[in-house]
C-alpha cells in the first residue's frame, strides 16, 4: 500500500494504461493516499521544469536546495542555447512509418522555438499540435531550412530500425541549405519523445543542442 503515488507523462495522460490500468482505475484502487501530478504540459519546458521541482520541494524538503541548484544550472543552460542560436533557420523534423512530420512553435515540441530560441524556418502554424502535419521532401527543399533536427521515433518504437538513413539520402534534402553544410543533427529519442520535462531527460535535451550549437559557430 503507498502512502503517495507521483504521476506524469505517458502515465498521467488521459487515457493512457500504465501495467493494464488507466490512472483513473489506478485512483479507484487507492482512493484515500495522494497522488501527485507531475504532467508535463506543452506550453514552456523551462516553467514546467521550475513548476515540478518546486512540488517537489514541497514534498521533500530536504532535497531543495538541490533542486534550486540543478534548476540554476538548467536556466543557465538553456541561456547558453539560445545565445549561441544565430539568425540560422530551423526546422523540426520526426520521421515515422515512411512519412514525415513537421512540428513547429505552436506543436508539442514548439519549445525547440520557445524556449531554446530556435528560428522556425517554417512559417505556418501546424494544424495538428500533437501529431504534427505530414509533409514531403520537396516541401522542405523549398522551405531550404539551414538546420535541421531531426527525432527518430522509429529507433525506439521499431526494434532499433531507422529512418534517418532514408532521410539523408533523400536528392530533394540534399539541396537545402542544412544537408550542404551538415548541420543535420539526431536528437536523442528517448529524451525527445518519451520522457520530456524530467531532470535527466532534459539534460540530454541540452547536450543534444549543445552540440548544434558548437557546430554552427
Amino acid at each position: 500500500q503507498p502512502d503517495m503515488i507521483i504521476y506524469g507523462g505517458r502515465f498521467g495522460a488521459e487515457g493512457r494504461v500504465a501495467e493494464g490500468k488507466t490512472l483513473k482505475e489506478i485512483i479507484e484502487r487507492y482512493p484515500d493516499i495522494d497522488f501527485v501530478n507531475l504532467e508535463f504540459g506543452e506550453e514552456n519546458l523551462e516553467n514546467n521544469i521550475q513548476k515540478n521541482f518546486e512540488i517537489l520541494s514541497s514534498i521533500f524538503p530536504e532535497i531543495k536546495d538541490n533542486l534550486d541548484q540543478a534548476f540554476e544550472s538548467i536556466q543557465e543552460s538553456f541561456q547558453t542555447v539560445r545565445e549561441g542560436i544565430n539568425d540560422l533557420k530551423t526546422i523540426f523534423i520526426m520521421p515515422s512509418g515512411g512519412s514525415l512530420q513537421f512540428y513547429g512553435p505552436n506543436s508539442r515540441f514548439g519549445y525547440i522555438h520557445t524556449d531554446f530560441g530556435f528560428i522556425s524556418a517554417v512559417t505556418t502554424e501546424n494544424t495538428q499540435s500533437n501529431h504534427g502535419d505530414s509533409i514531403s521532401t520537396e516541401f522542405i527543399m523549398k522551405t531550404n531550412p539551414d538546420i535541421i533536427l531531426l527525432l527518430d521515433r522509429e529507433a525506439i518504437t521499431s526494434n532499433g530500425s531507422s529512418a534517418i538513413f532514408d532521410f539523408k539520402g533523400s536528392a530533394m534534402i540534399q539541396k537545402t541549405n542544412a544537408y550542404k553544410n551538415n548541420y543535420i543533427f539526431e536528437l536523442d529519442p528517448n529524451a525527445w519523445y518519451i520522457m520530456p520535462g524530467g531532470y535527466t531527460s532534459t539534460l540530454q535535451m541540452i547536450d543534444d543542442l549543445t552540440l548544434v550549437i558548437e557546430a554552427i559557430k
